[in-house]
């Protein structure tokens, strides 16, 4: 495919005593319970790098990106957005019996935090129009660019809408939901490598969790960790 990320590696590994240098055209002789590879879709937030259950907290990863028009950046999540705390949802206009809840994630330029605990409300009007809506306001987020709104039904909230810098959303009803909540929070990342056509880069995994983010909407990174 076009946005396709392959990886090309080679490793020096102890054979008897001689060093003997492998490659991928070795896998024959190569202990395949310690070496792992896969494809993994990148999108334009920070994706957690998933490698392998044995082996990605040691040995060495290598990244080659084939894809000279959308670059990618592979780096770290530190210093992450605090989770929101959870909203306040006041009803406007005419009230009623209907129960409504709300959830907040805030964003930064390449992620998003968990979604806070959720604000509710039992005394919304059952048809939401711009009249009769629901008013969800929010504390600001220390770092954060803008805020993600979840809701409408309790414990399955979904996105209404993605905001900038703001802790006011009024729900009128418009908007569809759509968009499961967030799993992991992804904000913080500070990239490491960018990786452009040609280049590789290699990198010992460690205790490190991996994180990648693409240029554009889809690109499908391919992988190959060895274990020492």
């Amino acid at each position: 495919m076009a946005n396709e990320i392959s990886v090309s590696v080679s490793v020096t590994a102890a054979k008897g005593n001689a060093k003997v240098a492998q490659s991928k055209s070795f896998k024959a002789d190569w202990n395949t319970a310690r070496r792992t590879s896969g494809t993994q879709n990148i999108g334009t937030e920070a994706e957690q790098l998933v490698l392998s259950a044995d082996i990605a907290t040691a040995g060495v990863g290598i990244f080659s990106n084939l894809d000279s028009a959308n670059p990618v950046l592979l780096g770290v999540v530190a210093g992450a957005l605090s989770t929101p705390a959870a909203p306040t949802v006041t009803p406007q206009g005419t009230t009623g019996g209907t129960s409504y809840s709300y959830r907040i994630a805030a964003i930064d330029a390449y992620g998003k935090t968990l979604a806070s605990t959720a604000g509710t409300t039992s005394t919304g009007n059952a048809t939401l129009n711009g009249t009769n809506f629901n008013r969800v306001t929010w504390s600001a987020v220390t770092g954060a660019t803008g805020y993600k709104v979840y809701g409408r039904a309790s414990g399955s909230e979904l996105l209404l809408a993605t905001l900038g810098a703001v802790t006011t959303y009024d729900d009128t009803g418009a908007a569809t939901p759509s968009g499961a909540l967030p799993v992991l929070n992804t904000t913080g990342f500070q990239p490491f490598a960018k990786l452009v056509d040609g280049e590789t880069f290699p990198i010992r995994l460690a205790t490190t969790t991996l994180y990648a983010v693409a240029t554009v909407a889809a690109v499908d990174l391919d992988f190959e960790i060895l274990a020492d």
